[in-house]
């Protein structure tokens, strides 16, 4: 691909033949020719020859203009021509834009790399689920047409009129993207037809391995505990307008989650929504976002930064740290980041629990005087942390239990010249623990 189209970004409604996507591609071609050769007899020589070469296009998943989300295209060469394994075919992301309506944009919702389109239908099980019944989805499924041949499937669809899909509905539909399981070629769920659904919650904690595609309904207001519990194949979250609150452990242990881009409405992150997420580059928390649970975001190895969009009334970022507005509570340290040091800024009066747990990069770290509050396991398992700087005449009121547990073996805590009785020994030997005064 010689003209940058790589990626290309559409309206929805546009169509296959509307992408125009090349038919022919510059390639270097192996021509075989023969040649004698110096002991006798003849040998075949291979000459590379520069030629256009007519191709295919393949889509994963199939390719729907009227779906937003991202769609990858695969060449493949025309006939006469094959391509050595080790060779990389051109591939093309067509990232389908929702429009805007009068009633909402409809946006795509949780997308992640698809893989290659059939050049034919039926790779769909359209599945009808009619109410919020304990078993609506199960039963649903198994009386849909064609649930024999279910190793034909790559997507799931379903529309009805359900707006909850919880507890055991959810779990049903979440076994079914199990490795191990008939459905052997399942990875894509599309919920884009159920449009009065407005919350998605699971119970199960069991691993899911193939789920790499979700496509949100428009209207979504709650993605719930558990939903996306240790889906390991999902990898970038972007999730619909409207969407008001993402509950605790809602995407744990999504191994290959890359991104996570936040829509405007939303309110809330609960309790280890991301936790454990070590693929997890950056996020960017939206502009009404009012409450990030503990541990939203810890264990995610990854995370080089966090931002805060204009308009936010909760919290600030500065040099990728997360804090409250007034920057006197420091939230979140981003623990994929690389530095080695950090000073904290002057006017921050506490540190939240698990605030730089597992960072492993920090060897030191710089305490303002207006520091009152280390909050309990805020420094946990830092294990290169040796140097300590406490810049007020008195170290902090309040040290939480654990707060510097499992730091460097060993190393140097500074303080004031003049302040030893202050920063005594019954001080430091309390380190790892709580220590109030």
């Amino acid at each position: 691909l010689t003209d940058g189209s790589a990626e290309r970004e559409v309206p929805q409604g546009t169509t296959w033949e509307e992408l125009k996507l090349p038919g022919e591609l510059e390639a270097m071609v192996l021509r075989a020719q023969e040649d004698g050769a110096e002991s006798g007899g003849e040998s075949t020589v291979l000459t590379p020859v520069k030629e256009n070469v007519p191709v295919t296009w393949e889509s994963r998943p199939a390719y729907d203009g009227e779906t937003p989300g991202d769609y990858i295209l695969t060449a493949a060469p025309g006939k006469g021509y094959t391509a050595p394994e080790e060779v990389s075919v051109p591939r093309i992301t067509v990232r389908v834009k929702a429009v805007q309506t009068n009633a909402a944009q409809t946006n795509a919702g949780l997308k992640s790399v698809p893989t290659s389109q059939p050049p034919s239908t039926g790779t769909a099980l359209t599945v009808e689920v009619t109410g919020n019944g304990p078993d609506a989805v199960k039963n649903a499924v198994e009386a849909a047409p064609g649930i024999n041949d279910k190793e034909r499937y790559t997507t799931i669809t379903l529309t009805g009129d359900a707006t909850e899909l919880t507890g055991g509905n959810w779990d049903y539909l979440r076994r079914l993207y199990m490795i191990g399981n008939d459905w052997t070629n399942l990875t894509t769920l599309d919920l884009s037809g159920m449009h009065g659904l407005i919350k998605v919650e699971g119970s199960a904690s069991n691993r899911i391995g193939r789920l790499t595609t979700v496509i949100f309904p428009a209207n979504l207001k709650t993605i719930g505990s558990n939903a996306f519990f240790f889906c390991s194949s999902l990898k970038n979250a972007v999730f619909p307008d409207g969407l008001r609150s993402i509950e605790g452990s809602a995407f744990r242990g999504c191994n290959s989650l890359t991104s996570a881009v936040f829509p405007d409405s939303l309110q809330t992150i609960g309790v280890q929504a991301f936790y454990n997420c070590p693929s997890l580059t950056e996020v960017t928390f939206p502009k009404n976002l009012e409450t990030v649970g503990p541990q939203a975001f810890s264990s995610c190895t990854s995370l080089m930064s966090f931002a805060v969009a204009d308009g936010n009334g909760y919290f600030s970022s500065e040099n990728g740290v997360l804090y409250d507005k007034k920057m006197e509570t420091l939230l979140i340290y981003p623990i994929g980041n690389a530095d080695t040091s950090f000073v904290l800024p002057d006017g921050v009066r506490t540190i939240k629990g698990d605030a730089f747990c597992d960072c492993l990069s920090l060897t030191k770290v710089i305490f303002p005087d207006s520091l009152e509050t280390i909050e309990e396991d805020a420094f946990y398992n830092c294990g290169g942390l040796a140097s300590l700087t406490f810049l007020g005449d008195r170290p902090p009121k309040a040290i939480g239990g654990d707060a510097l547990y499992f730091i460097a073996g060993s190393g140097t805590i500074y303080y004031p010249a003049g302040k030893e009785s202050n920063y005594n020994d019954t001080w430091k030997r309390g380190l790892s623990h709580p220590v109030s005064g």
